[in-house]
């Protein structure tokens, strides 16, 4: 009954674990599939036959025991001689060894262990192959570390004879057998002092002897104490030694080994080596003493008699791995393989991968990555006389001539160089489903085939959309000798550069020179000029200069200048000059790209298809597209929209070709997009093109003005359009108690700009009319002439240094703003409003004795400020006296007013009493010198409020 159920029990665990293989191949799928083809065969058929239980009799794996341990409760023959027990016991290690390797077989293909793991340089080097050669699933491994796949067996029983040169040592074990008038066989162990004994023989010294050596000296004794009787001697069991292995391998420790392993035993018995270990660095210490051992010398036999014997107390270290090169392709041995550090050529590296599959042609390319990261395929130019680089994967291709050619891969790409037309005959195919040979940077509406044309057999450049590639919406058939020229932000934003603004300029009368003295405008004789010319003409020189110098360092510049000498700029200048008339543009001080210096007609080919892109995008500017592109991918491209921008006005300008007896001609239609639609970014945008994308009206300005001084909150504030100046007072909390809003000031940038143009323009004209009346002079006396020169030339002077206020006059009063409405000034963006402390002084400048700040007196008038200061110098001019009010405000003082009717003095107020005019009167100048000396003190008064 119990042997039935044992039975029965045994069926059910093989129907389970065969239910169990089953539905681990149809869950787990191809992993499944590649462990059940590396698993071992006898485990398969075992499953198949449905007899596999690691708890089967003892027999079915060669030595079981009784309760179905290995070693365990096993009972051995005693009609067995002792070496045969020593085997058996072997026999049961292997047994369990491989029972332990097939049950890991199966947990693999369970899923319950990983198979095969990739190695970091096996991943980098995967990816270089599946980049170039996407199709070639071959995977790349490192060569040599297989060899210890198979686990060492450290039983200490030897299988066959041991070698007469065998130096026999302490815990030996051999076999003694006797044949005669004596007959027996018995096993002896070395003794610790290093010797044999033997009863029949005596002790004989057995340690440090070679095998040989004491099967001769035991023979000789048997000969002389023994009649009839023959001696035969065999080990039967040889020495344990320790060992220890560290470094990069699985199971670094200390190991004992039998006396006959070798450093490959040692290295199997600790795992193997790592594969980020090296093979060919290997250090085997000793006494103090390093060697170093190659495993290459072993694995390419390139040295028979390689010394691999290790000794007790060894310690074995493996260091990281070195150098490595990848071979793949169509050799014999594709692989990972360690350079050790040597320079190795490519000849030697082509012979470790077996040397190409087929006879006949074969190319090798490199693939390989610069300083900067980028990889880069070129052809060594011979096989002996390259030395191999760190990180290279060479690819070895069969040259077949019937299918010959190829193709070459430039710009913002991973991989540049050749590619094998036969395997890239188009460009969907070169670039793949996801583009992955493209750089992040890359520019995909508009890429370049440098082709031959079939027909003429001239090279020309060839408009191409990666992007419609990569969407599958069109393709191209490639060509021998093609080159695909990827381009990138670097050359799309150089289109907007202040550069290339300044040849369109000057299209198409002016010839370009690269010297200035050929420039036809500075070839007037200078002595013709005056100052003011010469000055401007010398700053054109210099402007013309750098212009000359960056057209002649880039080539694509220069071409371009060729082409609108030539023929004119009409077909660059429809969206490029709308652009590059911006100030944005000039700011874009890029160098030439590569690219145009390689390939000189890509510029005027990138521009000649540019579309204009400008409003509220992140990245407004010239982009080039090759046919077509969809609205929605160009805004993309652009950066997409801000969010400031209206999407449901978007403004579309396109040029339509009409044909008509008078021949055809453009005409520019102009429409609204509203992108929130559906199918509006699916509208195309061809080459010429704008688009122009609309901000959302705000009432909200884009700029802020500052407010400063007595007021209770200044700072900046944004404001609205048409805001006042009472709501901003309102908002910045109203005035302070010490404010003084009749000295307040409102200064504004275009002011500013019209007074300091206007500065200028006078001491334009001063100087004009100055050497006009310079030259009527003549008769004049001489110093009376030079005082005369020095006096305007300090005019001149103030007026071109002078600072303007840029003062806006304006009421800050709230009561009075209250009162009329219509004093309210807008407030515009920029504005900065200054609100000072009420003074308590007057100020007299000009011609007086002392001028300066002189105590504000009530009452007191303009007799009495000047009596301060000390009164009149000999060349003060009595009848232009002028006052400046706080608010800006000037008015002259004659003497019929002053002495009569007192004008009222606000405090805070400028008196000023110019110089007399008479000594510049010969002169005949017509510039108002009263008012220019009027304007610039009503600045100079602004401008000491301001700094206050």
């Amino acid at each position: 009954m119990n042997g039935h159920f044992r039975v029965s029990s045994i069926r059910f665990q093989q129907l389970a674990l065969a239910l169990l293989l089953m539905m681990s191949l149809l869950t787990w799928g191809a992993p499944a599939e590649l462990a059940a083809q590396s698993m071992d065969p006898r485990l398969l058929q075992q499953l198949q036959q449905g007899g596999y239980s690691p708890m089967l009799q003892g027999q079915s794996l060669g030595g079981l025991g009784q309760n179905g341990q290995f070693g365990q409760g096993a009972t051995p023959n005693p009609a067995l001689s002792p070496l045969d027990r020593l085997r058996q016991q072997r026999d049961l290690k292997r047994a369990q060894d491989d029972e332990q390797k097939r049950l890991k077989q199966l947990r693999q293909l369970q899923g319950l262990e990983p198979l095969q793991e990739e190695s970091p340089l096996e991943e980098i080097y995967g990816k270089l192959l599946k980049l170039y050669l996407p199709q070639d699933r071959q995977p790349l491994r490192h060569f040599g570390y297989d060899i210890f796949a198979t686990q060492v067996d450290s039983s200490p029983v030897m299988t066959g004879a041991v070698g007469d040169d065998y130096v026999l040592g302490i815990g030996d074990q051999l076999v003694v057998t006797l044949h005669g008038q004596v007959s027996e066989s018995k096993v002896y162990q070395v003794d610790r002092e290093g010797r044999l004994y033997i009863p029949q023989l005596g002790p004989v010294a057995a340690a440090g002897q070679r095998f040989s050596d004491l099967r001769g000296e035991l023979k000789r004794r048997v000969e002389k104490s023994m009649l009839a009787t023959e001696l035969f001697l065999s080990i039967g069991q040889v020495r344990m030694m320790d060992v220890m292995v560290a470094g990069e391998v699985k199971e670094p420790g200390v190991y004992q080994l039998p006396s006959l392993s070798t450093l490959l035993d040692a290295l199997s018995r600790a795992g193997g080596i790592k594969q980020i270990g090296s093979l060919r660095n290997i250090r085997v210490l000793r006494g103090g003493k390093a060697r170093k051992l190659d495993l290459y010398n072993l694995l390419f036999d390139t040295n028979p008699g390689m010394n691999l014997t290790i000794q007790p107390g060894d310690r074995i270290i493996v260091p990281p791995i070195g150098d490595t090169v990848a071979v793949a392709g169509d050799v014999k041995r594709s692989g990972i393989y360690e350079l050790n550090g040597r320079p190795a050529s490519l000849a030697r590296i082509l012979k470790w991968a077996g040397g190409p599959l087929r006879a006949g042609e074969n190319r090798v390319l490199a693939l390989a990555s610069n300083r900067q990261g980028e990889q880069s395929l070129v052809e060594p130019k011979s096989l002996k006389g390259t030395r191999a680089k760190n990180g290279t994967l060479y690819l070895v291709r069969h040259v077949t001539r019937t299918a010959s050619g190829n193709i070459r891969l430039v710009g913002h790409v991973h991989t540049k160089g050749l590619f094998s037309l036969s395997r890239t005959h188009d460009l969907k195919t070169l670039l793949g489903k996801t583009g992955g040979l493209l750089k992040p940077n890359a520019y995909l509406p508009f890429a370049v085939i440098h082709t031959t044309d079939p027909v003429s057999r001239v090279r020309r450049l060839e408009p191409i959309s990666l992007l419609h590639i990569l969407q599958g919406k069109s393709n191209r058939q490639l060509r021998d000798g093609d080159e695909l020229i990827v381009l990138g932000q670097e050359e799309v934003r150089y289109l907007s550069s202040p550069w290339v603004a300044e040849v369109l300029k000057k299209a198409p009368e002016e010839r370009y020179r690269y010297e200035a003295s050929s420039n036809d405008s500075l070839q007037r004789p200078v002595k013709e000029l005056s100052d003011e010319d010469k000055l401007e003409q010398m700053l054109e020189s210099r402007r013309q200069d750098d212009i000359s110098l960056t057209v002649a360092e880039c080539k694509g510049l220069k071409r371009l200048s060729y082409l609108v000498r030539m023929s004119g700029a009409s077909r660059f200048l429809s969206n490029h000059l709308r652009y590059a008339g911006e100030e944005q543009a000039m700011e874009l001080e890029l160098e030439c790209p590569f690219l145009f210096n390689k390939y000189p007609d890509m510029l005027p080919l990138m521009l000649e298809h540019a579309v204009l892109v400008s409003g509220e995008v992140r990245d407004s500017g010239l982009y080039p597209v090759a046919n077509a592109i969809d609205l929605g991918a160009l805004i993309a491209t652009a950066g997409d929209f801000t969010l400031s921008a209206d999407r449901g006005q978007v403004e579309l300008q396109q040029l339509q070709s009409q044909g008509g007896q008078g021949g055809h001609h453009q005409k520019v239609v102009r429409n609204t997009v509203q992108v929130t639609k559906p199918g509006a970014v699916d509208i195309a945008v061809h080459p010429r093109d704008s688009v122009r994308v609309h901000p959302v009206y705000s009432d909200l300005e884009t700029d802020t003005v500052l407010v400063l001084g007595e007021l209770r909150r200044p700072g900046h504030y944004s404001i609205r359009r048409g805001e006042r100046l009472s709501e901003l007072l309102k908002r910045a909390g109203g005035l302070t108690p010490y404010a003084y809003p009749y000295g307040a000031v409102l200064s504004r940038e275009s002011v500013k700009k019209m007074e300091k143009e206007g500065f200028l323009k006078t001491a334009k004209e001063l100087k004009s009319q100055l050497a006009s009346s310079f030259s009527s002079s003549k008769g004049s006396k001489q110093d009376d002439v030079a005082e005369q020169i020095k006096v305007v030339g300090k005019l001149i002077q103030d007026l071109e240094s002078a600072e303007p206020a840029g003062r806006v006059e304006a009421e800050f009063d709230p009561l009075v703003l209250q009162r009329y409405p219509e004093r309210d000034l807008i407030i515009e963006p920029g504005d900065v409003l200054r609100i000072p402390k009420r003074p308590n002084f007057v100020t007299v400048s000009g011609e007086v004795l002392h001028p300066g700040n002189f105590q504000h007196l009530p009452g007191k008038d303009v007799q009495h400020y000047l009596a301060s200061a000390g009164g009149f110098r000999e060349y003060a001019e009595e009848d232009r006296i002028f006052l400046v009010k706080p608010n800006g405000a000037a008015q002259p003082l004659k003497p019929s007013m002053w002495d009569y009717t007192p004008v009222n003095i606000p405090p805070g107020s400028l008196v000023v009493v110019p110089k007399e005019l008479r000594v510049i009167e010969p002169l005949e100048l017509t510039v108002s010198i009263a008012n220019v000396l009027k304007d610039l003190a009503v600045s100079a008064a602004s401008i000491a409020v301001i700094n206050k």
